[in-house]
């Protein structure tokens, strides 16, 4: 469901971005400096907004594509209590602290930070596993 709406969302943004420019373009051609300013900040805002939607999407294939080498049985259960939660995300963070360069033991630690409901610390730990899953040397000497 995740990625159509994203297909779908890219493509309003680019409906959005034409539309953006050419505006921001008009007014750049006005005769006013406050026009002029106006159109660099309309095309600027959107192009900003663009690289921060890229990035969300790039990091959520990212993310999915390592959800599909990750083995099962390494995972939370799908019902659990909130202790059984806190112990699964304590044993994880130990995990990684023994195997920092483990790509495995960050998507756990991110998966253990979902569950307890911590979403900053899950995101910051997902991107670190993406990351060592993307560097090749890394990836390697932890498998």
């Amino acid at each position: 469901m995740a990625k159509p709406i994203a297909f779908l969302m890219t493509v309003l943004l680019s409906v959005y971005m034409a539309f953006s420019v050419s505006r921001g373009l008009v007014l750049i051609a006005s005769e006013s400096s406050p026009a002029k300013i106006l159109g660099v900040a309309v095309i600027l805002i959107p192009v900003l907004g663009s690289y921060l939607v890229y990035r969300e999407i790039r990091f959520g294939f990212a993310t999915a594509r390592i959800a599909k080498l990750v083995d099962p049985d390494l995972l939370p259960m799908k019902i659990a209590t909130d202790e059984e939660n806190e112990a699964y995300l304590l044993a994880a963070v130990e995990n990684a602290k023994l195997t920092p360069e483990s790509w495995v033991a960050w998507y756990q630690v991110a998966l253990g930070y979902h569950i307890t409901g911590d979403r900053k610390h899950a995101r910051e730990s997902m991107r670190h596993a993406v990351a060592l899953q993307s560097d090749p040397q890394i990836a390697a000497k932890a498998e």
